[in-house]
């Protein structure tokens, strides 16, 4: 891998502009995955687009491209932003209008025990459901002819602080995501009118239906937006559509939720489906927990459901 790496950035030096250098980075994203990509820096910005290159190492490997090849895919992934990597603006400064787009995601406490407790981005622990949530600015962007809209979000980190010359704490960035939740009609919740799951079983999926009415809850991006169950519009919402104070939460993946009436007797089953779509269906690095949750909708409190 880092022979081939070495080999692609030699092949980008004559498709960059002055101002821009090329490297390897090795990111680690979410329960513990790690990607091999490609970054591209402008004028010393403290973030830009990544490549991943994983399969593209594969790729090659196989005879598949030339490393002329990759290099051109590469650079025409950069300049077009036709990756499905989030594309990221440079936002060097922390003005107003960032501050107004800070948002939390959820993520497993145990399963990014290393990342949070490197210290490299800041976090808040949920301990009674065994969450932790860290922070991205999110916004969208329009490119092209005709124009298309991309939605992208740059997580925050320590490093970021230094090029915003800013000093936000973990708890200053939370009460900022809640503000900025509370304050905008930032969330949306979907009710599945066939209440079925998708299951993929050797290659097929299949529909399971339920007893119950589901509503998916997520931001209105569907990016990394299942901290939007905190939201106050949300209790409203559930409060008035199901006439109930408590609601279980099943952990559909780190982009959404799903909301289901609280009924214990359906609790072992609903704890079977979300370890059987986590291991069957979502991809390792968006899964969020195997655990179910209780909700008190008119605290807002959030825990784990013990079985």
């Amino acid at each position: 891998m880092d022979e081939f790496l070495g080999c692609l950035i030699k092949e980008l030096q004559p498709y960059l502009n002055e101002d821009e250098i090329a490297y390897d980075v090795k990111v680690m994203v979410n329960n513990g995955v790690t990607e091999n990509r490609i970054a591209l820096r402008k004028d010393n910005a403290p973030t830009g687009p990544t490549i991943r290159v994983d399969g593209l190492v594969q790729a090659y490997n196989k005879g598949e491209v030339t490393m002329e090849m990759a290099a051109r895919l590469v650079m025409n992934l950069f300049r077009h932003e036709e990756s499905k990597n989030v594309h990221v603006p440079y936002v060097t400064e922390f003005t107003e209008d960032v501050a107004k787009r800070v948002r939390m995601m959820f993520v497993n406490q145990e399963k990014n025990k290393e990342r949070l407790e490197r210290g490299l981005v800041p976090f808040v622990r949920f301990e009674d459901c065994g969450l932790a949530g860290t922070f991205f600015v999110a916004g969208t962007t329009e490119d092209g002819e005709p124009k298309v809209r991309t939605e992208w979000a740059m997580h925050i980190s320590y490093e970021m602080f230094k090029y915003w010359s800013c000093d936000l704490s973990a708890e200053d960035l939370f009460e900022l995501s809640m503000k900025n939740l509370n304050a905008e009609d930032d969330t949306c919740i979907i009710a599945t009118l066939d209440a079925d799951v998708l299951n993929k079983k050797s290659g097929e999926v299949k529909n399971v239906p339920l007893p119950l009415e589901m509503y998916i809850v997520s931001l209105r991006s569907r990016n990394y937006g299942a901290s939007a169950i905190l939201a106050d519009s949300v209790r409203e919402q559930l409060r008035e559509i199901l006439q109930e104070d408590k609601v279980f939460v099943l952990p559909s993946s780190v982009h959404e939720t799903i909301v289901v009436r609280y009924k214990p007797e359906y609790a072992e089953m609903f704890s079977q489906m979300v370890k059987d779509v986590n291991r069957e269906v979502v991809d390792e690095k968006e899964i969020l927990s195997d655990d179910i949750f209780e909700m008190d909708l008119v605290t807002g409190k959030l825990k784990k459901y013990e079985i």
